[in-house]
């Protein structure tokens, strides 16, 4: 890896070449609308929605896309802002760092035109959930569920997936109960969910492999 992909906003993953292949294949009068509309809803209460499903099967059929291909969409768009929140990152840097991405003109100017319309607030957000005691990590359990719905008479299969997070806060030196910050969090994560999960950790590593790699 060069110093110029060590610096880089977005690593050259397999994912996220594919989300570059999603935001070069849409309507370019539309994806702007769309881009404001998840930047307005990220960074609010835990597991809040962006798109209510009824939202989201509008959005497939105005953008042509399957459920899959629209999970991958959306959380590739709330991954690009959200790395643009980590800098933070102005607008012309982050249209830059999508066109050396393979992003092309059109949607890697409506990126920064949202995010210089929205970045701010959405950049205060996360300031106002931020987590100064962080717990750690002890251990992860997870399950696939697959429950059926009836609609008009058919029957559609819904996965999602369980995860469970056993987490430890550092207790006082003092403390005698090892256990005392012991806490457990149950996670339902449907498709985009566990999309937006992916990139995000796709964005660790690439971060994690650059340190070590400097």
């Amino acid at each position: 890896m060069s110093a110029s992909d060590d610096s880089s906003l977005f690593a050259n993953t397999k994912r996220f070449r594919a989300a570059v292949a999603l935001f070069n294949g849409l309507d370019g009068a539309k994806f702007p609308l769309v881009l404001a509309r998840i930047l307005g809803g990220l960074g609010g209460a835990k597991g809040e929605r962006v798109f209510s499903e009824a939202e989201e099967a509008q959005l497939r059929e105005l953008l042509g896309l399957d459920e899959a291909a629209l999970a991958d969409l959306l959380g590739a768009c709330a991954f690009v802002f959200e790395q643009a929140a980590y800098g933070p990152t102005a607008p012309e840097r982050l249209r830059v760092e999508l066109a050396g991405a393979g992003v092309e003109g059109a949607p890697a100017d409506a990126f920064a035109a949202v995010w210089q319309e929205e970045g701010a607030a959405f950049v205060a957000r996360l300031k106002e959930r931020a987590v100064l005691a962080p717990q750690h990590l002890q251990a992860v359990d997870w399950q696939l569920c697959v429950r059926t719905a009836d609609s008009c008479g058919g029957r559609a299969q819904q996965p999602h997936c369980v995860l469970q997070l056993d987490l430890r806060a550092p207790a006082p030196a003092a403390s005698a109960d090892d256990g005392a910050g012991d806490a457990h969090v149950l996670m339902q994560l449907g498709v985009p969910e566990l999309e937006r999960l992916l990139h995000k950790l796709d964005a660790v590593q690439g971060q994690l492999d650059a340190v070590q790699g400097s």
